[in-house]
């Protein structure tokens, strides 16, 4: 049983390279499960030993793939990997889109943009499904909520009602949102609102592209998300700065949970010493809004993405 179990995974590691990952997977799963099942019945392993080689490769199963595309900035950001407990990023790319076709996650120039898309995609041999986009457009609208302990639906419903005063029908609009940390009766969460209508022009450019989203995220949300799990697990009151081309991000943790969050585009050139001015007076705007707040918790840390040690100096 367990130089066939090898044998599988070696002839999968194989196909994975050879990028026939989504049959090998599918087929060696099957197989191992029926061999499983088999070697049972036969009495060549006991009961345990049947459900930890099931249950292993169940598991392996639905960790499926996952393509993930950022077109937050003009510098479009593409990582492959997998989802699931044990997630891990496989292969990374970064390239820049043609000049005026992508600003601030909004597609301008249509055309270009998916003839651009498709010519990557097909000299990368990038699969075309299980694809999900992010980005940061100004179309999205996102604020904190703190609500009652309540079933998706109902919490869908009671966030909506939160975005009740920017007037849209919410048959026209779609609500997704991130449970942060959840206090006994009541929780917080992040969450977006994106029309329809907005989500329909951004899956038909990947279409006409030949590429299948699964599913469109707010960069926002998981910029948070990704900060709870690393930096909020060591300080408590501190600020990330991330600088993604033109775009800088501040986000606020104050006392061990996310406070705030704000986009600013900057117009000078990244890498000169006036975008790093820019980038200074975004934090500075950052401390303005702790005052208004009336925040008097000293900030612990200041965390800078996106840049390496030769700039820190600025």
């Amino acid at each position: 049983v367990v130089l066939f179990l090898l044998a599988c995974n070696g002839l999968d590691c194989f196909l994975y390279q050879k990028k026939k990952q989504d049959l090998c997977t599918m087929i060696f799963a099957c197989v191992t499960v029926a061999f499983c099942n088999y070697a049972f019945t036969k009495g060549w392993i006991n009961i345990t030993q049947y459900m930890f080689y099931l249950f292993t490769e169940i598991e392996y199963v639905c960790m499926y793939k996952v393509h993930e595309i950022d077109i937050s900035n003009k510098e479009i950001q593409i990582v492959t990997g997998t989802r699931g407990k044990k997630a891990s990023a496989k292969q990374f790319y970064l390239m820049k889109a043609p000049e005026g076709s992508v600003i601030n996650g909004m597609v301008l120039d249509v055309n270009a943009f998916q003839t651009f898309l498709k010519e990557f995609w097909e000299a990368n041999n990038l699969p075309k499904k299980d694809v999900y986009l992010l980005t940061s457009s100004n179309k999205i609208a996102g604020k904190m909520v703190k609500l009652p302990v309540l079933n998706k639906k109902k919490s869908t419903a009671f966030i909506q009602r939160e975005f009740a005063d920017m007037e849209r029908d919410e048959n026209t609009t779609v609500i997704s949102y991130l449970p942060l940390k959840a206090a006994a009766k009541m929780r917080s969460v992040y969450a977006s609102m994106l029309s329809r209508d907005s989500i329909k022009e951004l899956a038909d450019v990947f279409t006409n592209a030949g590429i299948t989203l699964s599913g469109i995220a707010s960069s926002d949300a998981t910029e948070i998300a990704m900060i709870e799990r690393t930096c909020a697990s060591k300080n408590r009151t501190f600020v990330v700065q991330i600088l993604d081309g033109n775009m800088v991000t501040n986000i606020l943790w104050l006392d061990g949970k996310f406070n705030y969050i704000n986009n600013i585009r900057c117009f000078h050139e990244p890498g000169t010493q006036e975008f790093y001015d820019d980038a200074s007076r975004a934090l500075g705007k950052m401390r303005q809004f702790m005052m208004t707040q009336k925040i008097e918790s000293p900030i612990e840390r200041v965390y800078l993405a996106g840049t390496d040690e030769s700039t820190v100096s600025f």
